[in-house]
């Protein structure tokens, strides 16, 4: 108990200390940074909903006047065999364009400003590790048990294979390209967005951005929308508290391969 007494008082109380003692003082002053990454957040997040989905691309292609684009599009889509692997690519690749290039290129170009000041460090202590260690074993038997319910194994893996295709290397392409948006993920949440605004919101910065985070999961099941609230708690206040985002990625990371491969196994057992 005063183990856990001691990792509340070093990583939440001496955060919230730390993140609020550096807080401007002019927080009412109209603050440009702000404005401009919220903005920016703001409509990176439109695109993310409106053009994240091929099909949905496709129809909004067809919406905007752009017919030819649009029937070719469609008319390749419909050939596939299998029509996730391909749409899944062309989300998670336009996922990783939005949420790090296109903050990055802001902050180096407009902001000009080293991305260090947006969490993009490996820095931890060895609480933190054995801290995120602990999250992960705690997650270990509640995603085993989600992975296995009907809920979960209609929307995981993202990617479902055929037997009658090479699904392993498809596979190996997309995990790939999947963990890789996963630093897409924390950078743009607890690095952009999360370091831009924290001088002028402080500690409550990360209630701020909780919201958006929790939104883009409205399509997924309602138990992991609201573990988005706490996972957007917690891995808000280590980003604040060691500047980094890289222990987040990687528990992130770790539960979604955890859970991929589960789905997948009873996937393959079908076969």
């Amino acid at each position: 108990m005063k183990f856990l007494q001691s990792l509340w008082q070093e990583i939440f109380v001496q955060t919230f200390q730390t993140i609020e003692a550096d807080k401007q003082a002019s927080a009412t002053v109209l603050n440009k940074q702000v404005v401009g990454i919220l903005t920016l957040g703001t409509f990176i997040l439109v695109v993310i909903e409106y053009w994240g989905r091929f099909q949905s691309t496709i129809n909004l292609l067809r919406g905007l006047g752009f017919y030819h684009i649009a029937i070719q599009l469609n008319h390749w889509y419909l050939q596939l065999e299998n029509k996730t692997f391909y749409p899944q690519i062309y989300w998670v690749s336009l996922t990783i364009i939005c949420f790090l290039f296109i903050p990055i290129l802001y902050i180096k170009l407009i902001l000009k400003q080293p991305l260090v000041h947006f969490a993009w460090q490996f820095k931890a202590s060895r609480n933190d590790i054995l801290l995120y260690g602990s999250c992960f074993l705690f997650m270990f038997p509640l995603v085993i048990v989600a992975s296995s319910t009907p809920m979960f194994l209609t929307k995981y893996p993202f990617y479902k294979p055929l037997v009658t295709e090479p699904w392993l290397r498809y596979f190996l392409i997309w995990e790939t390209l999947y963990l890789i948006q996963f630093i897409a993920v924390e950078f743009f949440f607890r690095g952009f967005l999360l370091h831009g605004i924290k001088k002028q919101f402080g500690f409550y910065s990360i209630w701020i951005v909780m919201i958006p985070y929790c939104m883009i999961h409205f399509h997924k099941p309602m138990p992991e929308a609201i573990g988005a609230i706490i996972a957007g708690l917690i891995l808000g206040t280590f980003s604040l508290k060691n500047n980094s985002i890289w222990l987040g990625v990687c528990l992130h990371a770790a539960v979604a391969l955890t859970m991929d491969l589960i789905a997948l196994q009873h996937i393959i057992s079908s076969f």
